[in-house]
């Protein structure tokens, strides 16, 4: 309820009309009833989140993350709706980082460990031929090249995204970063990856203290 997609569908559900998040905030503001109430709602489901916080762990602030929880009217509703289901004070403060607090921490996180993953098997090529009979595209493993474009059963999921984490950890290693590299089966890298497929592949390095050098 809380996320893009919860806010959307409740939107939606209560006017008829796929509105976008922002849409949605701006429809409140200029006193759209409708989207109103689902901000209501959506203060409502953060409200009892940090009130379950508070019975749990009694923290003096929680800051909602993304670009919904630094918004001022959901800080403030959100306040609001706390004081009536939890008999403690709470702040709830907005992120400063924003909508790139995901990316701030991941930046934060990739400055001393990385960690690449992929996987070599794909999705079963059935009707492919039949959908491309007579065309370049034919052969599903033929790595035809149309109009600059490499066609082909798994040339995206996942090998293209293979290549790019082989590029980028020779780039790392080719730098000017002290670290560790090692390969190891799926099965190997996390209990929660072991309903994975086994033919996957991980790769981690991590990084000395100093972070590699962008060029």
């Amino acid at each position: 309820m809380t996320a893009t997609h919860g806010i959307r569908s409740a939107s939606k559900a209560a006017t008829g009309r796929p509105l976008d998040v922002p849409s949605i905030f701006t429809a409140a503001a200029e006193g759209d009833a409708a989207a109103q109430a689902v901000l209501d709602g959506v203060a409502r489901q953060l409200a009892r989140a940090v009130a379950t916080l508070g019975a749990v762990i009694a923290p003096e602030t929680v800051i909602p993350g993304g670009s919904i929880g630094a918004r001022p009217e959901i800080i403030t509703t959100t306040t609001a709706e706390l004081s009536r289901c939890f008999p403690f004070p709470i702040r709830v403060a907005p992120s400063l980082p924003g909508d790139h607090a995901a990316l701030s921490g991941a930046v934060a996180i990739g400055l001393t460990d990385l960690l690449f993953i992929g996987h070599t098997d794909v999705v079963h090529p059935r009707d492919w031929s039949e959908h491309w009979a007579g065309q370049a595209q034919q052969d599903p493993f033929g790595a035809a090249v149309v109009k600059d474009e490499l066609w082909g059963r798994g040339a995206v999921d996942l090998k293209a995204g293979i290549c790019t984490a082989l590029a980028a950890l020779d780039m790392v290693k080719g730098g000017n970063v002290a670290g560790i590299v090692e390969t190891r089966p799926m099965s190997l890298a996390a209990p929660w990856l072991q309903l994975v497929p086994a033919l996957c592949l991980v790769s981690r390095t991590r990084l000395s203290s100093s972070p590699p050098r962008c060029r």
